[in-house]
């Protein structure tokens, strides 16, 4: 069984090849030409019983390799059957449309409000509190290093 996938960016990602496409065409002449995007077209030769079996393994195979759900949109096309608009939304919506319970929702509330303590365990190490230096202390440190040198020639 034949199938065609088109893969192509999803709106609002910087596609630069398209905008160097874009610019290229504006200075060569061409006016009007408010955006191009540029994707990919793959010819698929599957060994599959019916067009349903292809096209889901097919979008296997586009959420595995052939795109990338989180930034491309990719269409299926098998030989003699409609193409599948907007299928990686669908499957992409299933995969992320996983249910909290309440309780899961008030604990993840919960634990996103909750202000960070700063408790020491008998068995975990902390660097110490870094002390800030004022000028009295410094030049206090620089006098006693002077008493010190001075004392040892």
């Amino acid at each position: 069984m034949k199938a065609t996938v088109t893969v192509t960016f999803k709106n609002g990602v910087l596609e630069p090849q398209g905008k160097a496409t874009q610019h290229s065409l504006h200075s060569l002449g061409f006016a009007g030409v408010n955006e191009v995007r540029i994707g990919k077209f793959i010819e698929i030769d599957l060994d599959a019983r019916d067009a349903r079996q292809a096209r889901e393994r097919i979008t296997a195979m586009c959420e595995e390799l052939l795109a990338s759900p989180v930034i491309e949109n990719y269409q299926i096309q098998i030989a003699g059957s409609r193409p599948a608009a907007k299928l990686a939304k669908k499957a992409a919506a299933k995969k992320t449309a996983t249910k909290k319970s309440p309780a899961k929702k008030a604990a993840a509330k919960k634990a996103a409000t909750k202000k960070p303590t700063s408790r020491k365990t008998s068995g975990s190490k902390s660097a110490p509190a870094k002390k800030t230096t004022t000028k009295k202390t410094a030049a206090k440190k620089v006098a006693a290093k002077k008493k010190t040198t001075s004392r040892k020639g």
